[in-house]
């Protein structure tokens, strides 16, 4: 009887630490993931501010009058863009990131 209680005890205590192990895996998998997922976000990031510094590069590069006409599309489709938001109830863009 003793025995199969002690046998009982080993294998209860041996399965617990099987289960503990496989949950700090899944555990340190998440971290794993976030902490990836946070180096993506900050290399998109850059990768965005390289590309709109290249823009204004070459938007400084432009005779006055076609800055101009780029700024008023963007003004247009800004407009726009607000627009579409408010119809489908969505907030305003500066609300949706702040």
């Amino acid at each position: 009887m003793w025995v199969l209680l002690a046998g009982w005890l080993l294998l209860s205590f041996a399965g617990g630490q099987v289960l503990g192990s496989l949950a700090g895996e899944g555990s340190s998998d998440r971290h794993r993931w976030a902490h990836e997922q946070a180096e993506r976000e900050r290399q998109w990031a850059l990768q965005r501010q390289l590309r709109e510094l290249e823009r204004q590069i070459q938007e400084e590069r432009l005779p006055e009058e076609e800055r101009e006409a780029i700024r008023e599309r963007r003004r247009r489709d800004t407009e726009i863009q607000r627009e579409a938001r408010r119809r489908l109830g969505l907030p305003e863009e500066d609300e949706a990131n702040g």
